[in-house]
């Protein structure tokens, strides 16, 4: 942490001891958060208390808040004088030399800063060793304070009665903390910090340090290595405690480029960027070569089985190059910068939001080192620290909380940072800032918009109004039978009805349910991770939900009457289908060729071949007669067996075997077809009674149907009434080939049933064999002996 201390070494070091510092950090007063109580609260203290932090800040009776918020103030009233261009220069070579230079996704050069070219820049990227880019920067630094002008007591006066206040105001509530004082800040007045205030307080900082006198400023080379530079170019006349606190304010504000309030420190990242996150956590290694014990046994396994040398040495070259590149890969890591966020995996109860246990569970280097499985994973987003090796490898060093307290060392696998493209254009914009983290109001609507849907839906049901919650699914899933039309309108009116008069018994049930969310919600607001400069906001997210129960509710019954909609919209297209003709044909052509498939998989197991006839038989022979004989004797058996079960006293033993085949097949094709026949008859019944008005109470009768569509043809016009006559001639013909199933002896030349498509391909098949054997048999006995002759001569 940054905490005032006695020298430039000390201000260097955030874990540096405070024992060595003339300026004696005091004890922080006890700190009464907005989130904590000494006594078991009620519902309401708990909501005044969380209401009455998000009041403006000109309204606020905390000492602590308005002496921070007046001195923030203060230091933006603080008039630089006009040496614009030198303090660029000067701007640009700190941030140069410590190192946010291409790697820092928020930084940009300052107004008036020299192009990219110039080593003075903030963006400009060199292209050799980090080491340049400092050596450039320190050379840029020197050369900017050589410009700044003498002629600036005025403002070092000023500046350094504001940094007597400011050091006053940082051991009195902050704890002589910066990362404490930014975030205090930032937590009451609701806000972030601007780019421009950001760049302000950098400006100022150097305008003053690298005046007349100059301090001594440590500068961490952490972008590339953990030693230190200080710059000493004497003390001159500035009292050592202004350069101290100024030097220190330096270098927390370099370290914290991303994000100087720690707004986002410690919070969960939101849906979205955790996904993105968990892919980049799934490619991360431990930077060491290694295989599994099943790839060291491959390979072992692999050697053992060559049996040239050559071969051998070639795979352990092969697997060598391999290693080697791997290891070519791993010493070009990436170098990260203090301060850089990342998003970090830990156990979920790593920090269960006490302070006093803050400190014990870091300090259990296990906890947070050992593997972690999906289900104890928790992501926090944290800022980078540095990284050290111990007795568990190489880890990294990561502040999880935004005061920055204590530091966690956490697996390199376990942490990714953010990548530029997820920070574009993000930083010091607090609306998008809020879009980087999960908001905890967002589950707690998610909840409670799960429970209206949950009390809605049961009391449709006491109601009767949805007759089951599977038929609610089904239709949620678009899931519809034409046999629930009746049904479906019905539910449709009468949850009309309930949107016009919405129960008293519903909205008491929804409001009892949403006050205990909220009740529960304030009373554990201590576990809850929010976004603080959108506070006020979430607020209105929180009074919203109350004051929004009874348009809830209507929302949820909507929703389920669009679900009605959007089914009888289906329905009505199926409808239409049916009517056109265009549903028969679809079952028409699934039944003849299910026909087909089942029984040319019949003959195939006899050794039946259809490619034996050609598709042009009449005038192209056969290349395999013997195989079209063969067909026809497999295909006469199968007439023979057909015949036999459809008349037992004909049953012969030799085809016993083919006539049990037979029978599954024929009993396999029935129960499958009819099934769905009957299901398309009861579906053109229900359209027919729909198009008549004919309740369900009243049977069906074709004659009936017959009648109403001679006396209203006038009525429905040409075209719809042979749409009528047409599914009432499919309702018949499908009665008629059920009833030749049972007698085939009923006269009924025009209607074919579903064993009558059976034994008409096998007899198909026998015509055209037979019909290939008459045509070329004897021909080609003849062409055989016209070409032996032709060989012969």
């Amino acid at each position: 942490f940054f905490q005032i201390s006695a020298s430039s070494e000390a201000m260097s070091d955030p874990n540096a001891s405070d024992s060595n510092s003339p300026i004696k950090a005091q004890s922080p007063p006890e700190r009464k958060s907005v989130w904590l109580t000494h006594r078991e609260p009620s519902h309401e203290d708990l909501k005044n208390k969380f209401h009455n932090t998000s009041r403006n800040s000109t309204h606020r009776k905390s000492s602590s808040s308005n002496e921070i918020l007046e001195i923030f103030e203060k230091w933006k009233e603080i008039e630089l004088p006009p040496i614009e261009s030198s303090l660029n220069d000067l701007q640009n070579a700190f941030l140069l030399i410590g190192g946010s230079s291409g790697s820092n996704p928020s930084a940009s050069p300052t107004r008036g800063s020299p192009s990219n070219s110039n080593p003075l820049s903030a963006s400009y990227s060199p292209s050799s060793s980090p080491h340049s880019s400092f050596n450039s920067g320190l050379k840029g630094l020197k050369i900017g304070i050589s410009r700044i002008p003498s002629e600036n007591s005025s403002f070092q006066k000023v500046y350094e009665d504001f940094l007597d206040e400011l050091k006053g105001i940082l051991l009195k509530h902050c704890g002589g903390h910066w990362s404490r004082f930014f975030h205090k800040r930032m937590e009451m007045d609701e806000n972030i910090l601007t780019k421009e205030d950001y760049d302000m307080m950098v400006t100022k900082a150097i305008r003053y340090g690298y005046g007349p006198s100059l301090p001594s400023i440590p500068i961490r080379e952490s972008s590339f290595s953990n030693s230190r530079e200080t710059l000493n170019y004497g003390l001159s006349n500035l009292p050592e405690s202004h350069s101290k606190i100024n030097s220190s304010l330096l270098y927390f504000l370099q370290t914290h480029s991303m994000d100087p309030d720690s707004s986002l420190i410690g919070l969960n990242p939101s849906r979205a960027l955790k996904i993105a996150m968990e892919s980049r956590f799934s490619g991360r290694s431990d930077d060491q070569v290694s295989f599994s014990k099943e790839e060291l046994v491959n390979i072992i396994l692999s050697l053992s089985e060559m049996k040239e040398e050559r071969g051998v040495i070639e795979k352990v070259k092969k697997t060598a190059a391999s290693i080697r590149e791997q290891k070519e890969q791993f010493s070009k890591r990436t170098i990260y910068k203090k301060g850089d966020l990342f998003v970090v995996k830990v156990n979920k109860n790593w920090n269960e939001q006490e302070e006093s246990r803050v400190e014990s569970i870091i300090s259990e280097q296990k906890s947070l080192s050992q593997p972690i499985s999906d289900d104890d994973a928790e992501f926090i987003i944290a800022r980078y620290w540095g990284e050290t090796s111990g007795g568990e490898g190489d880890l990294m060093q990561f502040y999880l909380s935004p005061h920055e307290e204590k530091l966690a060392k956490i697996p390199k696998p376990h942490a990714v940072p953010f990548s530029q493209e997820d920070l574009k254009g993000t930083l010091f914009e607090a609306r998008r800032m809020e879009i980087l983290v999960k908001n905890p109001v967002d589950s707690l609507y998610e909840t409670i918009r799960t429970d209206i849907k949950s009390i809605c839906s049961g009391w449709l049901f006491e109601q009767g109004i949805f007759p089951s919650k599977e038929i609610l699914k089904d239709w949620s899933q678009n899931n519809i039978s034409i046999q629930n039309l009746n049904l479906l309108r019905k539910t449709r009116e009468e949850l009309k009805n309930t949107l016009e008069n919405m129960p008293n018994q519903v909205i008491e049930r929804v409001q009892s349910c949403v006050r205990s969310h909220l009740e529960n919600f304030y009373k554990d607001i201590n576990k809850h991770k929010f976004f603080l400069p959108r506070k006020t906001h979430i607020m209105t997210q929180l009074s919203s939900i109350q004051a929004d129960t009874v348009q809830n509710i209507k929302s949820t019954v909507q929703r389920f009457y669009y679900v009605c909609e959007l089914a009888l919209e289906k329905l009505e297209d199926q409808m239409k289908k049916i009517k056109m003709g265009d549903t028969k044909a679809e079952l028409t052509a699934w039944w003849l060729t299910l026909i087909k498939t089942k029984v040319d998989h019949f003959l195939e197991t006899y050794g039946y071949d259809h490619l034996a006839v050609p598709s042009d038989y009449t005038s192209e022979p056969p290349q395999n007669m013997p195989q079209v004989k063969k067909n026809i004797q497999i295909l006469q058996r199968a007439l023979r067996s057909f015949n036999a079960l459809r008349k037992p006293s004909r049953e012969s033993n030799e085809d016993k075997d083919i006539q049990a085949e037979m029978d599954t097949l024929i009993k396999g094709l029935l129960g499958e077809i009819y099934p769905v026949l009957d299901e398309y008859v009861e579906t053109v019944k229900i359209v027919l009674r729909d198009n008549f008005n004919i309740e369900n109470s009243v049977p069906f009768d074709v004659e009936t149907i017959k009648s109403m569509i001679k006396v209203m043809e006038s009525e429905i016009g040409e075209e719809e009434r042979r749409k009528m006559d047409g599914l009432l001639g499919d309702i018949i013909y499908i009665e008629k080939m059920k009833l030749l199933e049972d007698s085939p002896k009923v006269d009924s030349k025009d209607i074919v049933p579903v064993t009558g498509l059976i034994m008409g391909r096998f007899i198909r098949f026998e015509n055209e064999s037979e019909t290939v054997v008459e045509m070329w048999d004897s021909r080609i006995d003849i062409l055989d002996d016209v070409k032996m002759t032709s060989f012969l001569n």
